[in-house]
């Protein structure tokens, strides 16, 4: 379903609304990369707000990756 009412409410700044992603990693991120993100990304159209995180275990509905995440031509 596309529903872009929805969509454009969900991702308009104006709306304020806190976001949930489940990222997945081929290896334990690195404290100075952990800095960055506590610090806010450099965006196109500027920094943005300090990000929290939190590192889970890896949940059992994740498919392994072939290829790899890191994977580059």
């Amino acid at each position: 379903m596309n529903n872009v009412a929805l969509q454009a409410g969900i991702s308009n700044p104006r709306n304020n609304l806190k976001k949930t992603y489940l990222v997945q990693v081929d290896s334990d991120p690195a404290e100075s990369g952990l800095n960055y993100l506590r610090e806010g990304v450099m965006l196109d159209d500027g920094k943005s707000l300090p990000l929290s995180f939190r590192i889970i275990q890896e949940p059992p509905f994740l498919w392994m990756r072939n290829p790899p995440i890191s994977y580059r031509k």
